[in-house]
């Protein structure tokens, strides 16, 4: 689960997996990183390769904005 966040990221992935401890099945296993705006690595495979299953409502707008290669 790629999570990008303007600011308190450490809180953020601290509590998304308290969340995923609390309601995944026995043995589960999910990742958790930090999305940036880095040109390569798992930030960019997350931004250029993967939909979002979930934007900010806003955020769109903001990307179309700046021209951004996402796929949405």
């Amino acid at each position: 689960l790629g999570i990008e966040a303007d600011e308190n990221i450490d809180a953020i992935i601290q509590q998304a997996g308290q969340v995923a401890v609390d309601t995944l099945p026995d043995d589960a296993l999910i990742d958790l990183c930090e999305i940036t705006d880095q040109p390569t690595g798992i930030s960019h495979l997350f931004t250029a390769h993967i939909t979002p299953f979930y934007e900010r409502r806003w955020g769109s707008f903001l990307r179309d904005f700046k021209g951004s290669q996402r796929i949405l």
